[in-house]
């Protein structure tokens, strides 16, 4: 189990529970002999047990934020190109870093922390892949996203 801090927790004087802040725990869970990572984020507002949400499965390294964002790219690109273009039904199944955070070079520019992630959607028990390239602003005030290509991967059970 691990956790990253998404916003970092704040106290009232004298109580247990936190007034603002938020987490993502990363679990690992054995189902049916196979191991998957999930995610939980949870989230303090005004004291009181925190909410809990489920997150997206996998590894990736993008905050909840960003993910948000990205799926929605991410989630048309597998829908009209995966392998059952009449199903409506998607679901992310896996995300996993393919490439670790690396320096590019682009012209004089060096672009620190990029990184590539293959996230894996079940469409009607078919599943297709979906490349994510992700690069931090020069000036650090964001992280820019692009889905790539989509393709379709052996069959996996469905999340």
């Amino acid at each position: 189990m691990s956790m990253q801090v998404v916003v970092p927790a704040e106290f009232a004087p004298g109580s247990a529970d936190p007034v603002k802040g938020s987490w993502l725990i990363r679990y690992r869970l054995t189902r049916c002999g196979e191991t998957k990572v999930d995610n939980a984020l949870f989230t303090a507002r005004d004291g009181g047990v925190p909410t809990v949400q489920p997150s997206f499965p996998g590894t990736s390294l993008a905050n909840p934020i960003l993910l948000r964002d990205a799926m929605r790219q991410a989630a048309l690109l597998a829908r009209n190109f995966g392998p059952d273009k009449d199903c409506k039904a998607l679901a992310m199944a896996d995300m996993q870093v393919s490439a670790p955070p690396h320096e590019v070079t682009e012209g004089d520019k060096v672009f620190k922390g990029v990184w590539d992630e293959l996230w894996t959607f079940s469409q009607c028990g078919k599943s297709v892949g979906v490349s994510m390239h992700f690069t931090p602003s020069l000036d650090g005030s964001g992280i820019d996203f692009q889905a790539g290509t989509a393709t379709q991967k052996p069959a996996t059970a469905a999340p």
